[in-house]
């Protein structure tokens, strides 16, 4: 997905995603408990609390880039405002370390097709309907578009919808694949009334060093982009939310949305649900 700012002024913050589905000098990883998109058996007048609501006051600019590869799409140049000095394209479908995923879908375990391989998640995911399950990651990268250096000051999470974990069957794509590294990441719980995002240090188990937590603000050139990281976890919640990109230069201030197309991602606990796994020829109850 690419895209580009939005005015908080003329969406509103009760819109609801329809499931669809770096590094650069640095690679900025935002950890935020939850994804999001929406599913045919959500009751979007569940009364809950729908989050912190997007600022009225807000300033409208958006900017975009041409499309790119599978799940990154947007806006041609052309009808990019000049107000926006940034690009950014978005992966809101990235599974952590590449293998293994859980979704909520809601439909029978005999009409699920067997799960996709990673590169695959994003069509998977918008033809069957399909809920980050528990976690999500999204990864972001924001380049400039020949205005010159422009500084991404703070990355900020909106849920702007908030209701009961969803209770259909959970469909895991494979059992977890272990694995030596943990990358960097800014990580945000869904569950807070005001969720944040945390930069966290990750891992690597082959040289068994930490690798540096992410950090802002970031200078943004034409050879530099930056690249981000959102691990998103959700345990008490189904939680509609999106990133806010607050950036600089000389003296213009701005504010970049960063979502599923326009649409919030989309992140549900599972706690308590049936689960299924697929032994290659069917999905199967998971027995604890």
């Amino acid at each position: 997905t690419s895209g580009r700012g939005i005015s908080h002024s003329e969406e509103s913050p009760r819109d609801h995603a329809r499931l669809r589905p770096a590094v650069a000098g640095a690679l900025l990883a935002a950890a935020v408990a939850g994804a999001a998109v929406s599913a045919p058996w959500r009751d979007d007048g569940s009364g809950a609390d729908p989050g912190p609501a997007a600022d009225p006051d807000a300033e409208s600019e958006s900017g975009g880039a041409d499309g790119g590869a599978d799940g990154e799409s947007g806006p041609p140049a052309a009808e990019r405002p000049d107000a926006v000095p940034l690009d950014w394209t978005v992966r809101p479908d990235v599974w952590p370390q590449g293998c293994g995923h859980t979704y909520l879908v809601d439909r029978e375990p005999a009409v699920v097709p067997a799960p996709p391989v990673a590169q695959d998640a994003e069509r998977w995911v918008t033809d069957n309907d399909a809920v980050h399950g528990g976690a999500s990651v999204v990864e972001a990268t924001l380049r400039t578009n020949g205005g010159g250096p422009v500084v991404v000051e703070a990355l900020h999470v909106r849920v702007v919808d908030r209701s009961d974990p969803l209770d259909g069957p959970v469909y895991a794509t494979g059992m977890g694949c272990g694995g030596a590294l943990s990358l960097a990441a800014f990580r945000v719980d869904l569950d807070e009334t005001a969720p944040r995002a945390r930069p966290t240090e990750g891992f690597d188990g082959e040289s068994g060093e930490a690798l540096p937590a992410p950090r802002l603000p970031f200078q943004v050139s034409d050879e530099e982009p930056l690249a981000v990281r959102v691990e998103a976890a959700a345990e008490d919640c189904d939680c509609a939310w999106y990133l806010e990109a607050e950036w600089s230069s000389g003296t213009e201030r701005g504010t970049v949305r960063l979502d599923r197309d326009g649409q919030p991602f989309r992140t549900s606990g599972i706690e308590g649900n049936p689960r299924f796994v697929h032994d290659g020829a069917g999905w199967t109850p998971l027995v604890p």
